[in-house]
Parts: C-alpha cells; structure tokens; sequence
C-alpha cells in the first residue's frame, strides 16, 4: 500500500483515502493544500474542471496503479490516463458506482480546498509576471503588428518542469545524455502526443515521457487576440550520472 505517492510537482506527501472497500483502496495526493488549490482554482470556478492523480491499490495483487485522471463537474465526463496506454473516456451517469463514488468523495475534498483559498490563482501569478518582464521592444512589436492586423503566435512556455526519475540499470551503466521530446502543448498548458525525437537508452527514455508527462505549460497564444492555442515545442531533459 502506498505511504507517500507523487504529487502534480513531482513531491512527495501522504495519501488522503478517498474510496475502500473489500477488493481496492483509493487514494490521492494531499488536494488540500492552498499550492494546489492556487492551480486548479480558476478552471474549477470558471468551468468546473481539475485533475489529480489517483492511486489505487488492489488487495489481492498487493500492487498500487496510479493514473491521471480530468474531471469535468459539468458534463459528469472525465478523462482517464496511464503511463504508456491510450486515455479513457468515462461517462460518470453510467460509471460503476466504485468510479462514481471515488470521483465524488474527491470532487468533495476539491470544492473545499477551493472554497477556503483566498490567494491569488496561478494563472494570476503568471500574468502579472509576463505583464512586469514585458520590455519596450515586445511592446512597439505588438503594436506594429496589430496596425498590420496580421497575428502572431507566442510560443508555449514552461512554467512547471518536473526532475525526472533516474532509471537504476541505466545508473549502473553511468549514462548521462539528454533526452529529446517533442510534446504537443494544449490551449490548458497541458502536454499530450509526447514523442521521443532524440533516444537515449530505453529505461531512461520512459523515465523522460513519465517527467515529460507532468509538465505544465503557459499555452501558446495569439498576441494580438490573447486566445490560447494548441502548439508544438521541444523539450530536452537531462540525466546525469554522478
């Protein structure tokens, strides 16, 4: 059974129980926090989405699988994702009543993070940044563009990288590359297609997409408009053997 599971940040903390019963044990990170609800605040308010990670732990096997699971409160849809195998889309009306049960004791613990934060959103945060580091050059361009009526995009930006898990058979053999990964980035800032342009090794190519997967993105957007748009960007994550 797990006693400390991963976090959106790639941190670790104890698990909060959110389901049991005679075959399983549900479990996700600590959603509690004032950092998490400062990220998932603003889509939840405005369009009553999140998502978190969810371990579940299988008594029989004695073996914990752990997925990303998207949340839509509104359309009682979500969307299921695991290392290396295809997303599942889930009807929550027509669910089993485990999936439906565990969903709703966590949407609960959300609806309580975010209705007792009263700090200022990510999304905020990351605005006010762009607005302070802004120099005189990005703004004549703007303007010139915008007289021109011909848009721009602005490439996706990390704002939220995770360390990578250095594989142990690629320890022993004190590989240190980097690893190449082209990632679709959504309008939500979320990676998905991740796709291996430069390989390394095989242990240490997985350990790159698993990393890769829990990147978070300022989406790429028109400039003139300010609508997000989905882009593809290019990541490198380094292993060192030391």
């Amino acid at each position: 059974m797990p006693r400390l599971v991963r976090t959106e940040g790639g941190q670790w903390s104890e698990p909060v129980q959110v389901f049991s019963n005679t075959d399983e044990v549900v479990y996700v990170p600590d959603i509690t926090t004032s950092s998490w609800a400062q990220w998932h605040e603003q889509d939840f308010k405005e369009r009553g989405l999140y998502f978190t990670y969810v371990y579940t732990y299988w008594r029989k096997r004695q073996v914990t699988v752990r997925e990303l699971v998207y949340v839509n409160t509104r359309t009682q849809q979500i969307r299921v994702e695991r290392f290396l195998k295809s997303p599942v889309q889930i009807d929550l009306r027509t669910s089993p009543p485990t999936i439906s049960k565990t969903v709703a004791n966590i949407t609960k613990i959300v609806q309580s993070s975010i209705e007792h934060f009263d700090g200022r959103t990510l999304q905020d945060a990351v605005q006010s940044q762009k607005a302070l580091t802004l120099n005189n050059l990005n703004v004549i361009q703007e303007r010139e563009q915008a007289e021109k009526n011909i848009p721009t995009l602005q490439p996706p930006r990390l704002i939220n990288p995770v360390s990578p898990i250095y594989p142990a058979d690629a320890w022993a053999k004190k590989i240190t590359e980097v690893v190449t990964i082209s990632v679709l980035v959504d309008a939500y800032g979320m990676p998905s297609d991740l796709q291996i342009v430069k390989s390394v090794y095989p242990s240490i190519d997985a350990a790159a997409l698993q990393a890769a997967n829990q990147y978070r993105f300022e989406p790429a957007h028109n400039t003139i408009s300010g609508v997000p748009v989905p882009m593809r960007t290019t990541i490198d994550i380094n292993f060192h053997a030391q």
